[in-house]
């Protein structure tokens, strides 16, 4: 078996300018549990700010996505040890 994150590497390698792959990539809740299970929590922590910025901008801070995003967020930062 692969380890998750030579998996997840392999996958992101393979689809370097594939703008449609890197929206998913880098896009949703789950893209962000991926990276933090592989252990690329920085950039996990970097796309999780970034969403959670983008969500609040395009629907505001009470839609259940800035909701996800939020959780996604304070998982990465509890991942990274950078907690407030």
């Amino acid at each position: 078996m692969i380890p998750l994150a030579a998996a997840f590497s392999a996958i992101r390698g393979n689809t370097q300018g594939d703008e449609v792959a890197e929206k998913i990539l880098r896009g949703t809740s789950s893209s962000l549990l991926a990276q933090i299970k592989a252990g690329n929590v920085n950039v996990a922590l970097s796309n999780a700010k970034r969403l959670l910025d983008q969500s609040v901008a395009a629907v505001g801070p009470n839609n259940t996505k800035t909701a996800e995003f939020r959780g996604m967020y304070a998982m990465a930062l509890y991942a990274s040890r950078e907690l407030p």
